[in-house]
């Protein structure tokens, strides 16, 4: 359909392979970097044939609006990634420091997004344990 010579069926293929691209982004949701990344790619997909479908189209707002929320919303996923990143990391140099509350303190906050909280997990736990261990308990 999208080598088709009538550009309005090109047009209304390529919004549908956006529309299922955005999709199958969504299935390979998990919440670790590998899980978003492969959304990601996917979703780098959908932006490329809703910009064809837009181009194909210039009046059609629902291919504009995809185009730009798809593009939204991976730059949201950079964004987050980069703030584990950067987190993860204040938390490890706060652990080399032998601050392990302070690191519980760091990956707690962090943990407050969803998707953090699952990536992060076990590392959470394991501070949570050190910390039990070596923070005195007020009465």
């Amino acid at each position: 359909m999208a080598a088709s010579p009538d550009i309005k069926l090109q047009q209304q293929a390529y919004y549908n392979l956006g529309n299922t691209q955005y999709r199958m982004g969504e299935l390979k949701f998990e919440p670790n970097t590998g899980g978003l990344d492969a959304m990601t790619e996917t979703w780098q997909q959908a932006v490329k044939c809703y910009a064809h479908a837009a181009e194909l189209a210039t009046n059609d707002v629902n291919a504009a609006y995809n185009l730009a929320f798809v593009k939204q919303q991976i730059e949201l996923i950079a964004q987050l990634k980069e703030l584990m990143r950067r987190t993860k990391m204040e938390a490890d140099e706060a652990v080399r420091r032998a601050e392990f509350h302070r690191a519980l303190e760091i990956m707690e906050q962090l943990s407050q997004n969803k998707i953090a909280a699952k990536k992060f997990q076990d590392y959470v736990k394991k501070l949570k344990d050190i910390d039990a261990i070596i923070t005195p308990h007020q009465p």
